[in-house]
């Protein structure tokens, strides 16, 4: 029986220098619900996804591949990818033997245990055709049905960190977007991005 210390890679899309009060809050979120014995370290990409476009994806995903390949030299037992869009995850999971799981796959399947109809906000209307393609991808097209978005960019967000009355304006604009999907028969409401899913996650009678 292995009774050797599990250590995870956390790969942020967003570097400690730029998203300090994100790196403290994630740190907090994953040391309580993490199991004992188990190490989650959380990495960075410089610079950070502080824009919405899909070069800046591409980008982020070529440094994510090279550093899920560093954290299986280095001796961690997975990887996760703390981004929603996921870009990479497929050539990250061909390039290692360990496990790589994502926000955003993980987020759907799992959801699919819970509602029929799902639906997601995300922080940006660039990322609507994008999260079509992931939805096609994983073939949930008839479970993942609707996707809206608020007018942030990924660095706008982050601002909102710690900061009580940007937290209930992004809450408000979530929600208000979110109506429309839940009067069309959708169950469950996906927070698609990182930053959103943290900054929520501590709201009381949101979840």
């Amino acid at each position: 029986m292995n009774t050797q210390p599990i250590r995870i890679c956390y790969q942020s899309y967003v570097d400690y220098e730029n998203g300090k009060t994100y790196w403290d809050t994630l740190r907090a979120y994953l040391a309580k619900i993490t199991y004992p014995g188990t190490t989650i370290d959380i990495w960075g990409i410089t610079p950070f996804d502080s824009y919405a476009h899909n070069l800046v994806e591409m980008r982020c995903a070529r440094e994510m591949i090279c550093n899920a390949i560093a954290a299986e030299r280095e001796g961690y037992d997975a990887f996760i990818v703390g981004h929603f869009q996921d870009a990479g995850l497929y050539e990250a999971r061909a390039v290692v033997d360990i496990p790589v799981v994502s926000l955003g796959e993980s987020s759907m399947l799992y959801s699919c245990q819970l509602a029929q109809r799902i639906g997601i906000v995300t922080i940006n209307t660039r990322f609507i055709p994008w999260f079509h393609h992931q939805i096609r991808k994983y073939g949930l097209t008839e479970r993942v049905t609707g996707v809206h978005a608020m007018k942030f960019e990924p660095g706008q967000l982050l601002g909102a960190m710690g900061d009580v009355r940007k937290t209930l304006e992004a809450k408000t604009l979530f929600c208000d977007l979110a109506e429309p999907l839940v009067e069309d028969g959708v169950e469950l409401i996906l927070a698609g991005g990182g930053i959103p899913m943290l900054l929520f996650a501590d709201q009381f009678g949101f979840n």
